[in-house]
């Protein structure tokens, strides 16, 4: 089942046709296939008073005669990852300062305009705990990268060479279907369907 879409037209077409993909959906709780109705928008907060559409929620529908259990599963789009404030704009800048040889603190930083370094480290501990998908994924692509990782912190000089081959992979981005060739978060979110942090 797609969990991320490229567009929200992508996105909002998927929702708005869910009886043709019922052999893809099943309701995590029910198991039901056939109960899913559109039901809104999944928003982020900018700031104060803006809102942003990450996404799209649909809902196993137990009103009006149907069947299903009530729970709503959430489909984003690939630009966002879910339950973080930052998107892969973000992480894909403090990635690639990363990669350059910058400090933890000064990447982070410079990828979100906040000098309190405290997230930084948990961003790190995320990415560390999926360093075995990265590894996965970039097995199953041509690996085109030989740069060294020049880092002085242990975690970082693993981290780093495991998302090594997706960063600088040429050809997985020219064979991207993702709007931005230039994310690498945003494109393994695309391909892999499932967040990258």
């Amino acid at each position: 089942m797609p969990t991320f879409f490229n567009t929200l037209d992508e996105l909002d077409k998927f929702t708005m046709e869910l009886e043709l993909h019922q052999d893809e959906l099943q309701c995590v709780n029910c198991h039901k296939s056939d109960q899913f109705v559109s039901h809104g928008y999944v928003y982020k907060k900018k700031n104060k008073n803006e809102r942003r559409i990450v996404g799209k929620r649909i809902f196993c529908s137990n009103r009006f005669g149907k069947l299903g259990c009530g729970c709503t599963l959430r489909f984003y789009l690939a630009i966002d990852i879910p339950k973080l404030q930052f998107n892969t704009a973000h992480v894909t800048t403090f990635l690639t300062h990363l990669f350059k040889g910058s400090s933890i603190e000064k990447s982070y930083a410079t990828a979100t305009g906040t000098a309190e370094p405290r997230q930084a480290y948990r961003w790190l501990k995320k990415l560390d705990l999926k360093r075995l998908d990265y590894r996965h994924a970039s097995s199953q692509c041509i690996q085109a990268a030989t740069q060294l990782c020049t880092s002085a912190n242990r975690r970082v000089r693993l981290l780093l060479s495991s998302l090594q081959p997706l960063w600088f992979n040429r050809t997985l981005k020219a064979t991207s279907l993702c709007a931005s060739q230039a994310n690498p978060c945003e494109h393994y979110q695309y391909l892999q369907q499932t967040a990258f942090l």
